[in-house]
């Protein structure tokens, strides 16, 4: 049987450390999605009318967006739905 040095137990901790560390990053990041979300809807600087449309159905978050139709959203038309959607697009690009 082979001994393993002190010099590979180290390799193989840091190894180890860096794994979890990865990952460690990786879940912290995906939280930041998540929570970067949690913001009004003004935040993505839509048109009055569009605001108020999305706020009266029921969408006062920006994550609330992810769970809804945007075609079934009573006047959001197709212009609406692009300024909304290039917004989110913007808004998500900046803060990931």
């Amino acid at each position: 049987m082979e001994k393993i040095s002190d010099n590979e137990k180290l390799i193989e901790l840091e190894n180890n450390i860096t794994i979890k560390l990865l990952a460690s990053i990786e879940d912290y990041n995906k939280t930041i999605r998540f929570l970067s979300c949690d913001a009004p809807i003004g935040v993505l600087c839509l048109s009055k009318a569009t605001e108020t449309i999305l706020a009266n159905n029921g969408i006062l978050r920006v994550y609330d967006i992810f769970n809804v139709d945007l075609t079934k959203v009573k006047g959001l038309g197709d212009v609406r739905r692009g300024d909304l959607t290039a917004s989110l697009d913007k808004f998500i690009s900046m803060g990931l």
